[in-house]
């Protein structure tokens, strides 16, 4: 399966156009605070179509680290796994998040105004056509990956996209 093919599966689809609807833009960064399970792999899909990269972030990091990587990396948008994650980020980090300007949450139930689901419906009504899809280049920033800060503040490691570029699943 080719990144175009992944990209192009309903449910990525749709995350496509809903990607552009949180002020994220190309070259932009997307925190996510989460687990590994089929969203992750959706918002993934999406940003790398718009040359965003990834920023992932630990469950279990303390909200100050989140506000420091949140700052550091400049995301646009972030999505939390869980109700009690998105709490947090409501309460502790985004009032000293200036760059975030859309916060979802994936468990959220549908008709929840920050819920992932919601935003999906909503975008699945609109009109795929003319949705451009842009394979990233092996030049383009995929992940921007920060350490746990156990010894310090999180430190940021970048990963290009020409690690997988080439990937084709079997």
């Amino acid at each position: 399966m080719s990144f175009l093919d992944i990209v192009n599966a309903p449910s990525c689809n749709r995350s496509l156009d809903f990607y552009r609807l949180p002020g994220v833009g190309e070259y932009d960064k997307v925190a996510i605070i989460s687990n590994n399970r089929w969203e992750w792999a959706t918002i993934a899909a999406a940003a790398f179509s718009m040359k965003a990269s990834i920023v992932p972030m630990y469950e279990a990091q303390l909200a100050s680290d989140w506000t420091y990587i949140l700052n550091d990396s400049g995301s646009r948008a972030v999505f939390c796994a869980t109700q009690d994650i998105y709490d947090r980020l409501q309460r502790e980090v985004l009032p000293s998040t200036p760059s975030v300007h859309a916060a979802l949450c994936l468990d959220a139930a549908e008709g929840d105004r920050h819920s992932f689901s919601t935003a999906m419906a909503a975008v699945g009504e609109g009109d795929q056509e003319g949705l451009l899809v842009t394979p990233p280049t092996p030049e383009d920033l995929a992940n921007l990956i920060y350490t746990s800060g156990t010894t310090g503040r999180p430190k940021g490691t970048y990963c290009r996209s020409f690690h997988g570029v080439n990937f084709r699943f079997s």
